[in-house]
């Protein structure tokens, strides 16, 4: 031994203190898997608690899902063959003068920019930028 060495405990140097005693692995495996199981269980249930609350909140609603519902501002079937029936009416008028036009006449009220769709929609008039 030289001088100023220290001999070698079987801890390598640190305190029995600092080491935890270790259960060998059998022995932990029941534990946390126990533990899992009670975790996985409680939150099966907390979430079985909030859709419980969620469903409460929406009893008695209607059912409202991901789809188009109509709403009070799209126009409806009449407008629409309105529309067609003026367009065959008035054909060397434009989409945007037709809408004022309906709107004078008391036809229609809808804008030029529905106006447009729906002529588009039915086939009576093309794209404006259309490749040849």
């Amino acid at each position: 031994m030289s001088i100023g060495s220290r001999p070698r405990s079987s801890t390598s140097g640190r305190s029995s203190s600092s080491r935890t005693a270790r259960r060998p692995s059998s022995a932990r495996t029941p534990d946390s898997h126990l533990q899992r199981t009670i975790v996985a269980l409680r939150d099966k249930l907390q979430r079985k608690n909030e859709e419980f609350h969620d469903w409460r909140a929406h009893y008695g609603l209607a059912n409202e899902h991901n789809a188009l519902v109509p709403r009070d501002c799209w126009l409806e079937t009449w407008e629409n063959t309105a529309i067609l029936e003026f367009h065959q009416a008035h054909p060397l008028e434009g989409y945007r003068r037709r809408a004022f036009m309906m709107l004078d006449a008391d036809v229609v009220a809808a804008s030029p920019s529905s106006v447009y769709r729906v002529l588009l929609q039915a086939g009576a008039i093309r794209p404006r930028h259309h490749k040849p």
